[in-house]
């Protein structure tokens, strides 16, 4: 009963992996049958005309703040400049959720071909990230006396709900993403139309560069992901009655000497040391996804 609760929690994770890489790699146009992006579409739209009024705005007083003497106005390389602001700035907001939306499809296609290089998925598109507890394990709980078992079982249980309570936190990490994602997406006309003026195009800058950077966070966290795939199936070594003990999600060996005391011991240890491993690897794993922002700004200064 003890192996079979923890072998549910890990079930359970292994489970959303699927979910959690599909949510990274999703086609934001027609997610949840494009119910989202219609709608997203649709403050774009409301915002486009607003947007517009601004780009107007701020080109018309680019334009006069340029002028130093009213004989300027008579050149008409004045305005024709002026004709290709305006109609840049209209073809820039209409079409700007396009590009973007291809920008997100670049940082898909980085994230897929990471997954297909590291061996994430399989050939249909499937996550292969399985942890399976070790049959041993139970094996080794069996042989404990009544108290010890209670004490595993309590620690199970704990350990377990932290697995679960992991695993929402990273699913709600990458839903995050992708509601950042359709955010930025609907209110652009309005930084973007910043960029008509000089003196505001910070604020186009630093869209563009949050809008990068959540873009990016795809990959870092696929790799994050991936190392903690690579932590499991390098095994954990403890060192219990002066001997080592390796546990692996396919291997569990343990070195005890004859007597039944010292093999309870040892057994007893092992199961916590294990437990604890992986729950630390769960809280590491819920601490990289949560920072992944704050990671890509450091690595991509953006």
């Amino acid at each position: 009963m003890i192996v079979d609760i923890f072998s549910a929690a890990l079930a359970f994770f292994c489970e959303k992996i699927d979910k959690f890489l599909g949510i990274l790699t999703t086609d934001i146009t027609t997610y949840q049958g494009g119910a989202i992006w219609k709608a997203v579409s649709t403050v774009y739209d409301a915002m486009l005309a607003i947007g517009l009024t601004i780009a107007g705005v701020l080109i018309w007083i680019q334009l006069l703040s340029s002028m130093n003497k009213y004989a300027e106005f008579r050149k008409s390389t004045v305005w024709i400049q002026f004709i290709v602001e305006i109609v840049a700035a209209n073809a820039i907001l209409y079409y700007g959720k396009y590009i973007l939306l291809q920008c997100i499809v670049i940082g898909q296609g980085i994230a897929k071909r990471m997954m297909n290089v590291t061996g994430m998925v399989s050939a249909d598109g499937t996550s292969i990230f399985h942890i399976v507890v070790p049959e041993q394990l139970g094996n080794a709980i069996d042989n404990m006396s009544l108290l010890k078992e209670i004490g595993v079982f309590i620690v199970v249980i704990i350990a377990s709900i932290w697995i679960v309570i992991s695993t929402c936190g990273v699913l709600l990490s990458v839903y995050g993403r992708l509601f950042n994602l359709y955010l930025l997406i609907a209110i652009s006309p309005l930084p973007i139309a910043a960029a008509m003026s000089k003196p505001t195009r910070f604020v186009t800058y630093n869209f563009f560069k949050s809008f990068l950077a959540v873009t990016l966070e795809a990959l870092v966290m696929v790799l994050t992901l991936y190392l903690f795939q690579a932590f499991f199936s390098s095994g954990f070594n403890l060192k219990i009655a002066g001997e080592d003990v390796l546990l692996t999600d396919s291997y569990f060996v343990t070195h005890m000497a004859d007597e039944i005391g010292l093999q309870t011991a040892s057994a007893s240890k092992a199961v916590f040391g294990y437990i604890a491993e992986i729950s630390f690897l769960f809280l590491m794993l819920f601490g990289m996804l949560k920072g992944t922002d704050k990671l890509v700004n450091r690595i991509f200064g953006i």
